[in-house]
């Protein structure tokens, strides 16, 4: 052989190489898109801690004579007296007191003073049926 076609068979082996190297690079897919990311997954709110209720203020509570007790609720012209031992009772503002602590309230079935001591704790209850007249004390 000569160095002609030596030198052209050599040419055409790396055109070939190249060739094939440039078909197979061709034919090789590009990696297919990547996904977009997948939105971060949220995270589960804390769970809800109840919150403490603001104490609420208690009503004033009376001891009486005799065992008789009672939460008082006072309104603008109204006092309902709550009772561990029987019916509530809803009185009205009297006209009757010796003083600006003293108050009246009453209805058919009950009577009740407040701010009979000098320390305006004290109380008197009195019911028509069973008739019943109590002196009492706020704690």
């Amino acid at each position: 052989m000569s160095f002609g076609v030596a030198h052209n068979a050599r040419m055409n082996s790396r055109l070939v190489l190249l060739a094939i190297v440039l078909l197979l690079g061709a034919c090789a897919s590009a990696p297919p898109p990547a996904a977009a990311p997948a939105p971060p997954a949220r995270a589960a709110p804390p769970p809800e801690v109840p919150k403490p209720e603001a104490a609420k203020p208690q009503p004033p509570h009376y001891r009486c004579e005799g065992g008789l007790e009672f939460d008082v609720r006072f309104g603008d012209s109204s006092v309902e007296l709550v009772f561990k031992s029987r019916e509530p009772e809803t009185l009205l503002r009297d006209a009757g007191g010796t003083s600006p602590e003293h108050k009246v309230y009453s209805n058919t079935k009950a009577k009740a003073e407040f701010g009979l001591d000098p320390e305006g704790r004290g109380a008197q209850v009195n019911f028509a049926d069973p008739a019943l007249s109590a002196r009492c004390t706020r704690d």
